[in-house]
């Protein structure tokens, strides 16, 4: 592997992951990768004038890389219930899980990738603290445009081990069901991006 000086996020030249390698001046080197969404960083040699635009490391071009939170995402219309869902998700590496919004971004791009309900990774718990959790075990920041049926930012009726799924991707109103209720329903999963 070529050892490039780089920009953005870092690492070894794998070839996997190259969008394009051309000869150019690093400001244009910089400027190519910012009008492409698929760069998700780039490598300039500065002894050959060589441009390496990285693409994101998701696992194929079926997910959508979103570079604020540095993870890949893809929307799957087969209709599970809660659990066998998160396996499906388990199945692509470390950190797959249902997707788990915690910024507006995040919930911008999955609001627009399935237009029925589809599960989140978010479940109430009594224990530790009761509190609404994500299934990686992170207590719930709500993004600020989640609303609630009615309008409201809470929930009534919490009890432990309840998930929540969203019923319009096009409208942030999440609603709650029991594990195991109100399903089955798509999904979608996300996958964070690991650099070496």
């Amino acid at each position: 592997m070529d050892k490039f000086d780089h920009r953005g996020f870092g690492y070894f030249t794998n070839s996997k992951y190259i969008l394009l390698q051309t000869t150019t001046n690093l400001d244009m080197c910089v400027y190519m990768c910012h009008v492409r969404p698929a760069c998700f960083g780039l490598s300039y040699k500065s002894t050959t004038s060589t441009c390496q635009l990285n693409a994101a490391p998701c696992p194929d071009s079926s997910w959508i890389y979103l570079s604020s939170s540095k993870k890949c995402y893809r929307s799957f219309n087969a209709t599970l219930k809660f659990d066998s869902a998160e396996i499906e998700c388990n199945k692509f590496g470390y950190g797959g899980h249902i997707v788990q919004p915690s910024t507006n971004e995040e919930v911008t791009l999955i609001g627009g990738m399935n237009n029925q309900g589809y599960y989140l990774g978010i479940i109430w718990q009594d224990t530790p603290t009761s509190g609404y959790y994500f299934l990686d075990g992170r207590p719930v920041v709500w993004p600020t445009n989640i609303r609630w049926p009615g309008g409201s930012s809470t929930f009534p009726g919490r009890t432990d081990g309840n998930v929540i799924a969203t019923m319009n991707g096009y409208n942030p109103t999440w609603y709650q069901y029991y594990s195991g209720g109100g399903g089955p329903y798509p999904y979608i999963c996300e996958l964070p991006v690991l650099h070496g």
